[in-house]
């Protein structure tokens, strides 16, 4: 993982993280890891990709 320090790092701009939409309710998704959704303490999409050996960031357009 090649990211500035002062960069904090969330799973929202990871390319492997996506919603997945289910009567009305986005859950957060990792393509590697499955449910990372905001209601549980392990995984959070808030602060998961700073630990994540599979982060890649999404590239600027």
């Amino acid at each position: 993982m090649n990211t500035m320090d002062t960069e904090k790092l969330t799973c929202y701009n990871c390319t492997n993280f996506f919603y997945d939409c289910f009567c009305g309710y986005k859950a957060c998704r990792c393509k590697i890891y499955g449910n990372i959704d905001l209601g549980q303490h392990e995984r959070h999409p808030d602060y998961t990709a700073q630990t994540c050996p599979d982060y890649k960031k999404l590239e600027e357009k």
